[in-house]
């Protein structure tokens, strides 16, 4: 979890010392917390956070999709492509080149979503 209650997905799957696969995702928080919902995130249980920001009206809430990369070669076909990027369903699958290493897609997700950071 980072420190707005957004999620990162990390998943993956070796052979031997080889990678094989790799699921790894962004997904947003679904409202906007302000320091006191960063600071209750460090000692509650995220669901509490969400139900009580989710209370406080339609000026947090933040509709962001989720974006996750994924490389399975043995699933490969095509409308599935052996890498691609997915977005808004899980049928929007947008190829890419190959495997994303986990330092750029840790880049990826500070560079567009937190420039300030």
């Amino acid at each position: 979890m980072l420190f707005d209650g957004s999620l990162l997905q990390l998943t993956f799957d070796l052979r031997g010392s080889g990678l094989v696969g790799h699921r790894i995702g962004y997904i947003p928080c679904l409202f906007l917390l302000d320091e006191e919902g960063r600071a209750l995130l460090r000692s509650e249980p995220i669901l509490d956070v969400i139900e009580l920001f989710r209370g406080r009206g339609e000026k947090y809430l933040r509709l962001r999709t989720p974006i996750r990369f994924d490389f399975d070669p043995d699933a490969a076909t095509e409308r599935h492509p052996a890498s691609h990027m997915t977005l808004n369903h899980p049928n929007c699958r947008i190829p890419v080149r190959g495997p994303l290493g986990l330092g750029h897609f840790i880049k990826f997700v500070f560079w567009h979503f937190y420039p300030t950071v």
